[in-house]
């Protein structure tokens, strides 16, 4: 037996008696409760944590969402008025469900664990990556909402100059 072997054994006995997986998000841990659907922070009941369904998720099944630390939950940008890239929040991927908590992922959809966690053996040390900004489709948000206000603002700048020669010669 190798020593990765008996380390994935330790981790299916301890979620097996119930505890729960964890991953740190810059570094807060929380918790994977994949029966309730959410990453929690582990030490803050202020917050519910990140609900899965609140994420965005690709391809092959990583998860991503808005991380604000301050918090310890998902940060709400509105889109349509982001005009610059905020400092206090960051873009974070995490693995998806299946691979951060297998046994408990095979328990909720009815699956026959053992042979689940032939192929989804639990992982140890997880983490969130912080993604960087660049790497995000928000630059291009953030740039098309300044250039909607610019255009915004030269439209009401030349309709300000309609209405003063219009009212030229009238005593206004």
């Amino acid at each position: 037996m190798t020593k990765i072997d008996a380390r994935v054994q330790e981790l299916v006995k301890e979620r097996l008696t119930g505890k729960l997986p964890v991953i740190e998000v810059m570094g807060h841990t929380f918790f994977v409760d994949i029966r309730m659907g959410v990453i929690r922070p582990k030490d803050d009941f202020s917050t519910l944590g990140v609900k899965f369904d609140d994420m965005e998720e690709d391809a092959k099944g990583m998860r991503y969402f808005l991380y604000n630390p301050n918090t310890h939950s998902i940060a709400n940008i509105d889109l349509d008025r982001i005009k610059k890239i905020p400092t206090n929040v960051f873009p974070v991927k995490i693995p998806n469900e299946m691979d951060m908590d297998p046994i408990g992922f095979a328990r909720n959809y009815g699956l026959d664990i053992d042979a689940f966690l032939l192929k989804h053996p639990p992982l140890d040390n997880l983490k969130a990556e912080v993604i960087d900004w660049n790497d995000t489709v928000f630059p291009g948000i953030v740039k098309g909402n300044n250039r909607k206000q610019d255009i915004s603002a030269e439209q009401n700048q030349g309709d300000k100059k309609q209405a003063v020669k219009k009212n030229r010669g009238k005593g206004l």
